[in-house]
């Protein structure tokens, strides 16, 4: 299988988004679709609700690209202690899975490459692991999304009308 990554995630076929989450649509009746949704929402920076659609995908084909990317989602909203635990799932499922990783952030180094869905996940993990015990930046680095900074919660399920809140907040923030 291949996929392309954008903000986090990643997603079967060629388009060409972000860094990190995957293409689709959304219900929980039609994973793809709502897969689709969530890279659509992350492209645009819709974080919050990207990871609504992300769990949407999820709860209807617990895939491992499905687990991929609502870690990537969880990741980029702050909620890496959910995140991580996803990408520990995909090492061992993701193995037979390969996608494009799209490297747009200064700090993934290299250009886009096919990587193997659980050496991604590893990869992810470790950058995760590193983090830990160290508090977070009160400032974020220009550029990057203010999605983990609007004051939404470090874990659980968020309602899409608040999902839709925090991205307006965090679009506001990376406009200031």
């Amino acid at each position: 299988m291949l996929a392309l990554t954008t903000s986090g995630c990643v997603a079967r076929g060629s388009a060409k988004l972000q860094p990190g989450i995957a293409l689709g649509g959304p219900t929980a009746s039609d994973p793809s679709r709502a897969g689709g949704a969530g890279l659509a929402s992350s492209a645009k920076g819709d974080n919050w609700i990207a990871a609504n659609h992300f769990e949407e995908a999820r709860a209807g084909y617990d895939s491992p690209l499905n687990r991929f990317n609502l870690a990537a989602a969880y990741e980029s909203t702050g909620r890496s202690v959910e995140a991580a635990a996803l990408y520990r799932t995909v090492l061992v499922d993701g193995r037979q899975t390969t996608i494009m990783v799209n490297r747009l952030d200064a700090d993934a180094g290299g250009p886009n490459s096919k990587v193997n869905l659980a050496d991604e996940a590893r990869r992810r993990l470790a950058v995760i692991d590193a983090r830990r015990g160290q508090l977070a930046a009160p400032e974020f680095v220009v550029g990057a999304s203010a999605s983990p900074f609007v004051g939404g919660p470090a874990g659980g399920r968020v309602s899409d009308a608040q999902a839709l809140r925090l991205d307006e907040a965090a679009r506001t923030a990376n406009e200031e």
